[in-house]
């Protein structure tokens, strides 16, 4: 038997309209706390499901898989200061999936 866990970050789904409307500008502005530099999409988490499901992570168990741009790593530290992001372009594959209205412009 195979046990994997898929945590998600900040992941840019209309169920972030659900929370109540004075919390929004918190939630439009958590990116400048992600390394990445963004929320992420549906279709990551998808594609990391997806993953696990496959025959290539046959041999894969008892991890866990953080889907968070980097959040838990945190955008910076008295040490090392936060660069640029990077190849952060999302990945929206094959999901179809609608943004948040609270992260429309």
């Amino acid at each position: 038997m195979r046990v994997n866990c898929v945590i998600p970050g900040f992941i840019a789904t209309t169920g972030l309209d659900r929370y109540p409307e004075a919390d929004w500008e918190a939630l439009r502005n958590v990116d400048r706390r992600i390394p990445l530099a963004r929320h992420g999409t549906a279709a990551e988490v998808s594609a990391m499901v997806v993953f696990l499901l496959s025959e290539m992570a046959a041999y894969v168990t008892g991890a866990d898989f953080r889907v968070d741009g980097g959040i838990h790593n945190g955008a910076g530290s008295f040490v090392f200061q936060p660069q640029p992001a990077r190849n952060v372009t999302p990945f929206n594959g094959f999901h179809r999936d609608e943004p948040p209205k609270l992260l429309q412009t």
